[in-house]
């Protein structure tokens, strides 16, 4: 066995870890939808029940902590990219203008700390809609953020509703 130079790893561990990486990342992605679709089937059971203070909590507390994990989710995968990014770039050569070329580069757009000759990262990737290309970034990131956001406020919204508030505030009048 050949020694290995100190700060140089062996090409086939680093290839190794990329396709840990990669395998690790579309588990995330996957688990992330799974999730997504539990927290719409249990919000559809629940919002399609006859309504309640203690339904619309318990859909307020599923929407906090799904939305949890939705964001520890976020901060694994940003991790995971910064390594496969860090890989793409200093181990496999895409520098300078190559430097959004590999794949993990080209799906995040961020622009390398290290390379002034990178330039800038290109246009993020614009939707279309009957051929008409939006100029408004969107991501998965955002929508999961409005279903989760949408539903809570709907859940307040029916816990709040559910007060009578003047009876409430005759009670504050007479006991405080």
């Amino acid at each position: 066995m050949e020694p290995v130079e100190e700060n140089k790893p062996n090409p086939e561990d680093v290839r190794v870890e990329y396709t840990s990486l990669t395998s690790y990342a579309t588990t995330i992605v996957t688990f992330r939808f799974t999730l997504l679709g539990f927290y719409l089937a249990a919000a559809g059971l629940i919002i399609g029940s006859p309504q309640s203070r203690g339904k619309a909590a318990l859909l307020l507390g599923l929407s906090v902590s799904l939305w949890l994990l939705e964001l520890r989710n976020r901060s694994l995968l940003d991790n995971l990219s910064y390594r496969g990014m860090q890989i793409e770039r200093k181990y496999w050569g895409y520098r300078g203008l190559m430097a959004y070329d590999p794949f993990i580069c080209h799906q995040n757009k961020r622009k390398p700390e290290d390379d002034p000759a990178a330039g800038e990262p290109p246009p993020p990737d614009y939707p279309k809609v009957w051929n008409w290309k939006l100029k408004i970034p969107v991501s998965h990131t955002q929508g999961l953020d409005l279903t989760y956001l949408l539903i809570a406020l709907y859940a307040l919204v029916q816990i709040l509703t559910s007060f009578d508030f003047v009876q409430l505030i005759d009670f504050l009048r007479l006991n405080f």
